[in-house]
């Protein structure tokens, strides 16, 4: 994120961001009705229209709090999603942001993510459309092959992107051993792998079902009308062990397309904070709009 921008600058930024970040929370309502889905929905919406047809500064204290209550449905949606999502929220607003005004330094939030934003969505886009078309033959072997491509495609386009986007972060402000991402990036829990050199390491469960399912680490059974995956990859130092039911699988892909959709949609949230602090907020200072 560059320093200084003018006020034409900062509301094209803006305006990127609570579009989709409007289009999210419309969606996930209709996925999800209730818990004020459809308030938050409906405050993106004015956000981005008052800031569209605004000249110069527009938003008072009260719409800037707006995002704060964006920020805390987006982290508390899922209990299993909560402290992955409250780590990527303290290391921008508590660690990078303050780092960045006392250096007085521009930083790029999602260099990464930006540059392969347009296969991200296209990936993502295919997982959806995917998922209804498998509904009618959940219990076929077909079915759970259809979801280990879906899920080895989505760690190569998406996940390792996020991946890769927090390790440099993490580098380049020097918090490597503050923040682990291999848990924060885990559907379930970490996994644990051994180096070359024999020194423990860790990687999250999607890239450890992608590495099972890239070296045939897997066994796939008819089990009545329901099927079963277990993974059994002990290979160059993996250590993944694990086996689960159709429904155990199905909700773990589910749950794991919230996990990077979320992330995604709070990285846009931390972009808007210091644009509209800044240079969109009426009246403001370096930590709001007051």
């Amino acid at each position: 994120m560059q320093l200084f921008y003018t006020f034409e600058e900062a509301k094209a930024l803006a305006l990127a961001r609570l579009r989709p970040l409007s289009n999210f929370f419309e969606n996930l309502n209709s996925q999800f009705p209730g818990n004020g889905l459809l308030d938050i929905a409906i405050n993106l919406r004015f956000l981005e229209t008052k800031l569209s047809q605004s000249t110069d500064r527009c938003f008072d204290d009260n719409e800037f709090r707006q995002l704060d209550i964006v920020s805390r449905a987006l982290i508390e949606f899922r209990p299993f999603m909560q402290p992955k999502l409250r780590a990527i929220w303290d290391l921008y607003n508590n660690e990078i942001f303050p780092l960045m005004r006392t250096k007085n330094k521009s930083y790029d939030l999602q260099q990464f993510i930006n540059s392969e934003m347009e296969r991200i969505s296209q990936v993502d886009d295919l997982s959806n459309r995917s998922i209804p078309a498998l509904q009618n033959n959940r219990s076929s072997i077909l079915s759970a092959l259809s979801l280990l491509l879906l899920t080895v495609i989505r760690f190569e386009s998406i996940q390792d992107t996020i991946e890769t986007q927090l390790r440099q972060t993490l580098i380049d402000f020097n918090l490597r051993e503050r923040y682990d991402i291999a848990e924060i990036c885990s559907v379930e829990s970490k996994v644990e792998r051994r180096t070359r050199s024999g020194q423990v390491d860790w990687e999250t469960d999607v890239k450890a079902i992608r590495n099972a399912v890239a070296h045939c680490r897997f066994i796939i059974s008819q089990q009545g009308h329901s099927w079963v995956i277990v993974f059994n990859n002990n290979q160059e130092g993996s250590n993944f062990n694990r086996t689960y039911s159709q429904e155990d699988f199905e909700n773990f892909f589910d749950r794991h397309s919230l996990l990077y959709k979320f992330q995604l949609h709070l990285w846009m949230l931390l972009e808007l904070l210091p644009l509209f602090a800044t240079y969109l907020c009426i009246k403001h200072n370096q930590t709001g709009c007051t």
